[in-house]
């Protein structure tokens, strides 16, 4: 009886399944996304959701191709003549709205940033006049030579005379937004009169599905044709026995750290920095809570960008740890305990896991750990103020060095930026100033590279690991790549191969 009941319950279930599964359609794929976009303004989106979905709406200037390099846009050349950066504009190229683009629209977007809380407006400050003397070249006056400036021009640009307090997602991308409900779906149509060619698929849906397993069941099941970056690694081993489903792997520039609060009496020595970086055992943690998706990092600076210079930070040696610790006069108590500290970290899974892993390895050179976790915002709230003793973050999205300025430079502080351990080397904020005033990038890599190892000496946080970009996808698509940064740009080009699936 109890056999009959269950095998009973097993043919509801797979009923119920085979009647919410989607009818394949060749005209569109559905991503699943873990979280919500926030917002389909380009100058003001700052999650990594909306400005990944945003690279299918709407052009910049130039965009950051799949090698991280600067490359033409809407701009199909440009010149820089000192203080002077003439762009030139692609002709005939249309907004989703019909209307063609010029010069004035890229001119009213620059200007709407400069007067909104946008997060490029720091790297677009150094505009000083913007000249347009036709509709199809723009003449950026600089107060100074600013190197990060093109970086910063991959921002989308909107049509002139928009409201800002009304705002309409109209861009010139080749998709259009067609519906967006919060914590739900974002749909994408595409537009016909894209400048590079119509794309392929009529529809691309993402689809909020906050929870691992259940994304990952919806993947197996044919629900949803695509996942970025929004696989667990425990996940992983089963995916790869699946027939239908095919997985692309590649190295990415997103670095994880662990971040110390130079204030701090303890972590503003540099020998207990470096202690504690012995005491790490990246490999492990990488092994068998990253699956084996990452590489251990030696700066924020990824080898995927060409600004990398390989520099050599402490890697695990436990009994150099105690010994730097002995010399720094923290010798274990009678409970063998050296110090203690407070390590703070999100309620993700995952970070919570590796957290606890690390506490653990720090306990057995005598350093207990007390790890918290709280709800994202509250986390980076209390990061932002510098209110931790050290804590473990992901840079996202790293497309220019520039970031060096912004995460170490003493003026860089918060709120004026990331440098949330309060670091301050002279000789560093010179470096990386200087390379923000040369637009010869050979000489921006020699900065830079004096400006990394003074980091690996310094510690002022401790890269942990450059995190792979994986995507697990159904069998039958085509066209896929993987961009560095995650963007989604890339499926404009995707298509099936098939006509009917499963």
């Amino acid at each position: 009886m109890k056999f009959k009941y269950l095998l009973i319950a097993i043919l509801v279930t797979g009923l119920l399944i085979g009647c919410h599964k989607k009818k394949f359609n060749p005209g569109e794929i559905i991503v699943g996304l873990e979280g919500s976009p926030s917002i389909f303004d380009p100058r003001l989106a700052t999650d990594a959701y909306s400005a990944r979905i945003n690279s299918l709406i709407y052009d910049g200037l130039v965009r950051i191709n799949e090698r991280g390099e600067i490359a033409p846009d809407l701009a199909e050349k440009w010149e820089i003549k000192g203080k002077k950066v003439i762009f030139h504009i692609r002709k005939g190229v249309k907004f989703h709205n019909g209307k063609e683009l010029t010069s004035r629209d890229v001119k009213c977007t620059i200007e709407s940033i400069l007067h909104s809380p946008s997060p490029y407006r720091n790297s677009l400050n150094t505009i000083e006049k913007i000249e347009i003397p036709d509709r199809y070249t723009v003449i950026l006056h600089l107060k100074q030579i600013f190197a990060p400036l093109l970086t910063a021009l991959a921002v989308g640009i909107v049509p002139c005379g928009d409201d800002p307090d009304h705002f309409k997602p109209v861009g010139t991308g080749p998709y259009m937004l067609k519906e967006f409900k919060r914590g739900e779906e974002v749909v994408l149509t595409r537009f016909e009169n894209y400048f590079l060619g119509t794309p392929h698929l009529q529809k691309i849906i993402f689809k909020v599905i906050p929870d691992d397993t259940t994304r990952i069941m919806e993947l197996e099941r044919g629900e949803v044709s695509l996942l970025q970056n929004s696989i667990p690694p425990d996940f992983l081993p089963e995916l790869k026995k699946n027939g239908e489903i095919e997985i692309v792997i590649k190295p990415g520039v997103n670095v994880s750290y662990l971040g110390f609060n130079l204030k701090d009496p303890i972590l503003s020595r540099v020998e207990v920095r470096k202690a504690i970086a012995l005491a790490i055992n990246r490999d492990e943690i990488i092994k068998h809570l990253l699956g084996g998706l990452a590489s251990k990092a030696s700066s924020i600076i990824s080898p995927q960008l060409w600004a990398y210079t390989p520099v050599t930070v402490p890697g695990y040696d436990p009994e150099k740890a105690e010994k730097l610790l002995d010399r720094a006069g923290y010798k274990r108590g009678a409970d063998g305990i050296r110090f203690s500290l407070e390590y703070k970290t999100s309620t993700n899974r995952l970070r919570r896991r590796i957290a606890e892993v690390i506490a653990r390895q720090l306990e057995r050179v005598g350093i207990r750990v007390k790890v918290r976790s709280y709800e994202f915002g509250t986390f980076f709230s209390d990061i932002r103020k510098g209110n931790f003793q050290i804590y473990s973050l992901t840079w996202v999205g790293i497309t220019d060095p520039d970031i060096l300025y912004y995460a170490f430079d003493s003026h860089s502080i918060p709120p004026e930026g990331a440098n949330r351990g309060h670091y301050h080397n002279e000789e560093f904020d010179k470096l990386v100033e200087e390379a923000r005033h040369t637009f010869n990038k050979n000489k921006r890599k020699k900065l830079y590279a004096k400006a990394l190892k003074i980091l690996a000496e310094d510690l002022p946080i401790y890269p942990l690991w450059y995190h792979f970009n994986i995507i697990a996808y159904r069998k039958g698509l085509r066209g896929i790549k993987i961009h560095p940064g995650g963007d989604y740009y890339f499926l404009k080009d995707v298509y099936w191969l098939r006509s009917s699936g499963k």
